[in-house]
């Protein structure tokens, strides 16, 4: 890592480079920084530390006789190792808390809208939240439910805690003991994989089953792409 070849004057340069980099969006040049380091090194020691920073990768001249600029790897070493995390205020915390109760109970994707949003208001800077896509989740469990004759509610849990419900019609009639069994088997046979590695295998895993309502695997083995 970085960290373990540089200075602490080359740490100190670096990070005041970003943190003005980051403000003026402009090329910092040696002359700039000596002023607002406010120390002793001179705009000529700087100009060596930033060729010792290019040549390490972490700043980069965007042209000739200007300033320098991050490099990619430049960010993610000043965000991993220099740059402070400031602590929330009892007052932050007390609003979060606050926050998050009154929205617990809503969905997934409002809890994930509105916790950005707030997100957004403490830190003034941009949120962004993404939530993980259920086709590369992993499949955890499925319930079968009846809901009468005709139909059955299937609900799929994945490992990121996101739950898809699907009501499926059914053209024929399924003692409870052989929707449990169906239920019992789809768990053991697809346990652990992703949605897409079920979409491609399912027919093949669940070729051989010997108990369960063959009617009903079929209809999933048909219909897994509608998931």
């Amino acid at each position: 890592m970085a960290s373990a070849w540089l200075t602490y004057r080359e740490n100190s340069i670096f990070g005041c480079l970003v943190k003005n980099f980051v403000r003026t969006a402009s090329p910092i040049g040696s002359a700039f920084l000596a002023q607002t380091i406010q120390s002793s090194i001179s705009p000529a020691t700087i100009r060596n530390v930033l060729m010792n920073l290019e040549d390490k990768g972490l700043v980069l001249q965007p042209y000739t006789s200007a300033g320098r600029i991050p490099t990619d790897e430049g960010y993610r070493y000043y965000v991993n190792d220099l740059m402070k995390v400031e602590k929330l205020t009892p007052t932050e915390k007390h609003i979060i808390d606050q926050y998050l109760r009154k929205i617990h109970n809503e969905d997934v994707q409002t809890i994930l809208d509105k916790a950005c949003n707030l997100l957004s208001e403490i830190s003034d800077q941009l949120g962004v939240v993404l939530s993980p896509q259920f086709f590369q989740g992993k499949f955890k469990r499925l319930e079968l439910i009846s809901l009468s004759d005709e139909k059955l509610l299937v609900v799929i849990s994945i490992s990121s805690e996101i739950v898809r419900t699907i009501m499926m019609e059914l053209k024929f009639q399924i003692p409870h003991n052989k929707i449990q069994e169906t239920e019992r088997i789809l768990n053991e046979r697809l346990s652990g994989l992703t949605l897409k590695e079920i979409k491609d295998s399912i027919k093949v895993r669940m070729s051989n089953v010997n108990y369960g309502e063959p009617k009903l695997i079929n209809q999933f083995t048909e219909k897994a792409d509608e998931i």
